[in-house]
């Protein structure tokens, strides 16, 4: 299952005219950080998940991007048969 969480903070984040560095002071963390979960690099604690999703009123599922992740992986096994 791919997970599309950078995509989504990176467009959640600009949707709300936010930088990086604005972000960051909300959750505690370096714009490094948040710059790394934005390209995928790496991927905040589980824990604080239900903190951005809440900053976005939004849900953790739709944070992380399962939806579109099933949606993917339906493609691909019709694809495939």
């Amino acid at each position: 299952m791919n997970i599309y969480f950078g995509e989504n903070l990176k467009a959640l984040r600009l949707k709300r005219n936010l930088t990086q560095e604005k972000l960051a002071d909300f959750l505690g963390v370096s714009f490094q950080t948040v710059s790394k979960w934005e390209r995928g690099d790496t991927y905040p604690d589980i824990t604080m998940l239900p903190s951005i999703a809440s900053f976005f009123d939004t849900t953790t599922d739709e944070l992380l991007g399962t939806a579109k992740s099933k949606k993917d992986e339906k493609i691909e096994e019709y694809i495939r048969n």
